[in-house]
């Protein structure tokens, strides 16, 4: 166990978001990024968002016209050390009644046998609109993300923020993902993204927070770059 800030794993009542301290876990301080790298990444993301504002509220009014309801999907979300949560925003790809046509598929209730070969994104999904569809495969539903860096909610790079119904299925060991902020992209995304299960997303996350590093971060970026245009797993 490495040293460093001790923290403590958690249940959740994933309806109601409340926790409860069960066991330790141990936190690297190593894991932060430096202050000037932090800096960096906010600026990006300023210019990022400024660059790109024209083209979300284009995509807003696209979203609206397609399908009734908000242009901006917003759920709460899990944040570092899984204490505190934040409103996580993207453009909306799914229809808004989808739990009520697809409540299966909405869900996420897996056996224990199950949840590891499951892939949370599927290839064809009816609870996506074909506008949605398009947004999810170009990845440009994300471009919102950009406010949670600004904020310090996010970072550039880390595991993807997790919903509240998913939690249930971590334990110890792979509550360490929530070591580190959530990210914008990360390990998951540029080695398989949709094409993973949910044992191999969380995998991969493990093994960024093993390999996090400036160098690691910016190797990161660069190959989402290269993933974005070839929309490998993008679904």
């Amino acid at each position: 166990m490495q040293k460093g800030l001790i923290r403590t794993a958690r249940s959740f009542d994933v309806n109601k978001g409340e926790a409860s301290i069960t066991s330790p876990l141990s936190v690297s301080p190593q894991l932060n990024n430096p202050w000037w790298f932090v800096f960096l990444e906010r600026c990006f993301a300023v210019m990022a968002l400024l660059l790109f504002l024209p083209v979300i509220l284009v995509l807003m009014l696209i979203v609206k016209f397609e399908s009734p309801g908000p242009a901006l999907f917003v759920q709460e979300r899990i944040g570092r050390y899984a204490r505190r949560p934040f409103r996580f925003a993207k453009l909306r790809t799914m229809y808004t009644d989808s739990t009520t046509r697809f409540p299966d598929l909405c869900a996420y209730s897996f056996s224990k046998d199950e949840v590891g070969e499951v892939k949370l994104s599927l290839k064809v999904d009816p609870r996506v609109t074909p506008f949605g569809n398009w947004l999810r495969r170009t990845s440009l539903d994300e471009l919102p993300n950009f406010w949670h860096v600004i904020v310090g909610d996010m970072a550039l790079v880390g595991p993807r923020p997790e919903m509240w119904k998913m939690l249930q299925y971590y334990d110890s060991r792979t509550l360490q993902k929530f070591d580190v902020l959530p990210g914008i992209t990360g390990y998951a995304q540029i080695y398989g993204r949709g094409d993973l299960t949910f044992d191999e997303t969380v995998e991969h996350d493990l093994a960024y927070i093993r390999e996090k590093s400036v160098r690691t971060d910016l190797l990161v970026l660069f190959r989402t770059v290269w993933c974005t245009i070839a929309r490998k797993g993008a679904f």
